[in-house]
């Protein structure tokens, strides 16, 4: 005689009888969710539409929502969105595929989703703004983080002024419309009755400046990010003006609430960040390529760093140049901590690095995205120069350029040139006065078109304590760090880590 299982209720136990085998359905929560644990994000989608238990299951579980999938409509996706978490972070990008008729759309789950959404396009459709408004529309009043590209400004700003709970916004290449003529412009400006409550971030980046045959002028644009900042100026705390000069004035909008801000260099910037005197937080791309570069940037940039007061923490240049840090060897920012570089212009070669050090005192963190340097720079490192530096990030680093082909010349482990870098950085650790960490990274690449390799996701991390000491905050701070973050947002994370304890 057969028993049925305590947990098994009674119709339950006649299911069983009647099919002979136990069904999904009958299953405990915990071998459930590890079934559904196994699917792809359609079949958790198809699962969870399927039954009304399968459904709760997989709305109240988010950690189920991981992975990627293809998906031909916009309508296959907002099916899924009855039987998941609420979304908190909607990002979309454009690729150019070869089978553009459909999307891959990247979800992570940890509390609420985040929507990771790369529409393929062909030449001459519009799939990006199709994919963009429908899922906004769907979307917009539990979003707490929103990137969008290539879309109208003006059905933007209309959208959003039902996202009560937007914390960060990021528009990139952007456009008007034909219809938002000047004798029209309020219909593309913000309402400035219109406050979002926790708005506190906005980036601003135009990437593809040759094509504007689509868009009004740039003033037009303006105006209309003028008016968002403008009803929001109290709350802004983060704010970016990225791939475009003209963006800096947008600065003259924000008042002296914003900690963080990322800037393309511009004439006349010292005027406009002096006013922001709670800046904690700054980044400015300073070596535009040509045709985009204007000249006395360089210079702008180096009056920034010898004149600027103000209490900033974090640094970041990218384009600088040997006398960009002779300037912030001169200047007052004495207590910046966290110095980052990025893709040096005219041979920077760190020959003043030492001095440079030795007039920030506080710093912490020493970041350097660029070509290895040389072995003497860093054996001209003494304690006096680094008596608080606890971390220290050397990446070969070869930025995108518009005529570049493709990675050339990286170096590689076992050459000559890199084994005595080791040798060199193994001996900063033991003589650095702080518990120093060093990561050493090789051949981080983001040429159009090509994944870094393998090796572009590895490092070495160079430390005096004991191996086994594995919960060193440290060491962990020193992965993070040595993840490059570009002002464009390309992310390379380092995903393997050597340890080397160096006695």
């Amino acid at each position: 005689m057969t028993t049925k299982p305590s947990h098994v209720s009674n119709g339950a136990a006649t299911a069983m009888d009647e099919r002979g085998q136990m069904t999904l359905l009958l299953l405990p929560d915990v071998p459930l969710l590890r079934v559904l644990s196994l699917l792809s994000i359609k079949d958790l989608g198809s699962a969870g539409l399927a039954a009304a238990r399968l459904g709760a299951l997989t709305r109240a579980h988010s950690q189920l929502w991981r992975g990627e999938d293809l998906f031909e409509s916009v309508e296959d996706v907002l099916a899924l969105l009855p039987v998941a978490p609420p979304v908190d972070a909607l990002e979309f990008s454009e690729v150019w595929w070869t089978l553009c008729d459909v999307s891959r759309v990247l979800i992570e789950g940890v509390g609420g989703l985040k929507l990771k959404v790369e529409v393929g396009r062909g030449w001459g459709d519009n799939r990006i703004e199709l994919w963009t408004r429908s899922l906004i529309v769907d979307l917009v009043r539990q979003l707490r983080h929103l990137q969008v590209v290539d879309i109208q400004l003006g059905w933007l700003f209309g959208i959003l002024q039902d996202a009560t709970c937007l914390e960060t916004l990021s528009v990139q290449d952007w456009w008007i419309g034909s219809q938002f003529i000047a004798a029209y412009i309020d219909s593309v400006c913000w309402p400035q009755s219109v406050v979002l409550p926790r708005l506190h971030s906005l980036c601003v980046m135009e990437v593809d400046r040759l094509n504007r045959d689509y868009k009004l002028d740039v003033q037009y644009s303006l105006w209309a990010f003028d008016s968002l900042l403008r009803a929001h100026g109290g709350q802004i705390r983060c704010l970016a003006l990225l791939g475009s000069r003209e963006l800096v004035s947008l600065v003259d909008s924000c008042t002296s609430n914003v900690v963080r801000m990322d800037l393309v260099a511009d004439l006349d910037m010292i005027s406009k960040l002096r006013r922001i005197w709670g800046l904690k937080e700054l980044a400015i791309e300073t070596g535009a390529p040509a045709p985009y570069a204007r000249q006395g940037t360089n210079e702008e940039v180096e009056n920034v760093l010898r004149s600027l007061p103000g209490p900033l923490r974090r640094l970041e240049l990218a384009g600088w140049r040997d006398k960009t840090l002779e300037a912030l060897a001169a200047g007052k920012l004495t207590d910046v901590q966290d110095l980052v570089l990025l893709s040096s212009v005219h041979a920077g070669h760190l020959s003043c690095l030492g001095s440079c050090l030795a007039r920030l005192p506080r710093l912490r963190s020493l970041a350097v995205f660029d070509k290895l340097p040389a072995v003497e720079v860093l054996r001209g490192l003494t304690p006096a120069t680094i008596p608080t530096l606890e971390l220290l990030v050397v990446a070969e680093y070869q930025p995108k350029r518009d005529s570049d082909e493709g990675r050339s010349g990286a170096a590689t482990w076992g050459s000559e040139e890199v084994t005595q870098l080791v040798a060199v950085l193994q001996d900063l650790v033991r003589r650095a006065p702080t518990s120093l960490h060093v990561v050493l990274r090789l051949e981080l690449c983001d040429c159009e078109g090509e994944e870094p390799g393998s090796e572009a996701l590895r490092g070495r991390l160079f430390f005096r304590h004991p191996e086994g000491e594995t919960d060193c905050p440290l060491c962990a701070d020193a992965a993070e760090a040595a993840g490059l973050r570009t002002f464009y947002s390309t992310r390379f994370p380092l995903t393997y880590v050597e340890r080397v304890q160096v006695l």
